[in-house]
């Protein structure tokens, strides 16, 4: 690459609500790994620095040791945008070029420092003196379902990026079948009677994973770093499970950002779950539409509901979201930020931030009880509600 620093940036286009509340769009689990990391592992380096929204910044300083919203010492920057899940071009070697979408939204630049400065300063527009390429097929992602899409996409390939031994099995009740690969990294615990299912893909278990007695796993699935498959879980194909996550019950084609119990029965299909979500037992989504027709969603109150071009597709669930137990969310579901769903019969598609629903009542939650609730929550992880997080908590409630 050269003498250019990788940064990532997100430029805050599209409407990727709720994934992005308390995120920048490169930190979204796009696959068995996030953006920003499939970015690095494309380029073969690691960021130097990331452009987030001001919104961000704070938060994102909290979770990086590199510089944010401040380029770091160089001659020449190679940034690229955080909607692209999945670059399918060499990098940039010219100074002073770009690469962008159909719509005109930058990919990729190489700049040097004044016109980087100047393209952040400017909401991320070209300066002069760019010699810009377009390229039809670049697809950045612009709503919530299309990140499920993508990671469904990217799933087979980021399994067989990231580097792991294959599964060393001792017990013969443990069960692969189906020719596939089943990787293991270190620490990884296998109960009894466990089945996987390689043939539609391989399977990824990260260090610390474990894999409860009586289980189904079918790949292509990855199960990140110490998160625990529940004892008769079914985990489907195309299903991500990030960090330090427990899940049970049926799951299929689901991405669960990180940090999130689904411990019970239930089926959860086509669906984006974030990060510090419970979801009670026997909480359902529905992911297919009774006449077979492609889903449609609404991610923004009052907002009409838009074709995905999806027949799959479940629910989107904002992070600090909760439900109650047997909730039932109908396809095209969108829970936002901070939301809690204890109703009895179906839940509304739009529940809208930090809403308290409850049968015949809709309150919003308040938020020195909703910071008590997390950090009971958090605490049991090892983390607590930063100054940081509290005050963009703050933010969204007031939005």
């Amino acid at each position: 690459m050269g003498m250019a620093s990788l940064i990532c940036f997100d430029d805050g286009a599209g409407r990727l609500e709720p994934l992005c509340d308390l995120r920048p769009s490169f930190e979204l689990r796009t696959g068995a790994l996030t953006t920003r990391q499939r970015i690095e592992a494309s380029m073969d380096c690691e960021s130097r620095g990331l452009l987030v929204p001001d919104c961000l910044a704070e938060l994102q300083r909290d979770r990086v040791d590199i510089p944010v919203n401040a380029l770091p010492d160089d001659e020449a920057y190679l940034l690229v945008n955080g909607r692209w899940s999945h670059i399918h071009t060499a990098a940039l070697q010219q100074i002073n070029t770009a690469l962008t979408d159909a719509s005109g939204a930058v990919a990729m630049a190489r700049l040097d420092r004044t016109r980087a400065e100047a393209f952040w300063s400017s909401g991320c527009a070209l300066p002069d003196g760019v010699a810009v390429e377009t390229d039809a097929t670049i697809d950045l992602i612009t709503r919530p379902w299309q990140v499920i899409q993508q990671a469904h996409a990217n799933l087979p390939g980021d399994i067989e990026r990231i580097a792991a031994e294959p599964l060393a099995i001792d017990d013969p009740t443990v069960v692969i079948t189906g020719g596939g690969a089943v990787y293991a990294e270190q620490g990884v615990k296998i109960g009894s009677h466990v089945v996987f299912e390689t043939g539609g893909g391989a399977v990824l278990l990260a260090a610390g994973a474990k894999i409860e007695s009586m289980t189904t796993l079918q790949g292509p699935c990855y199960v990140g770093p110490d998160s625990t498959v529940i004892r008769h879980g079914d985990i489907r194909a195309n299903t991500v499970i990030g960090p330090v996550c427990k899940v049970g019950g049926e799951v299929s084609g689901t991405v669960v950002q990180g940090f999130s119990n689904k411990a019970h029965f239930g089926f959860v299909g086509d669906s984006y779950i974030g990060e510090w979500v419970n979801l009670g037992a026997g909480t359902t989504t529905s992911n297919l539409k009774n006449t077979y027709g492609d889903v449609s969603m609404a991610i923004d109150p009052g907002g009409e509901a838009e074709p995905t071009g999806m027949p799959f597709l479940g629910s989107v669930i904002g992070d600090h979201a909760k439900t109650a137990i047997g909730t039932r969310l109908t396809t095209g579901s969108c829970l936002r930020t901070g939301a809690m769903v204890a109703v009895s019969s179906f839940a509304p598609k739009f529940v809208e931030r930090f809403a308290f629903l409850t049968d015949g009542q809709e309150r919003r939650y308040e938020l020195t009880k909703f910071v008590e609730v997390a950090e009971r929550m958090m605490h049991r992880r090892g983390q607590t509600v930063s100054e940081a997080l509290r005050s963009r908590l703050a933010e969204l409630r007031l939005v």
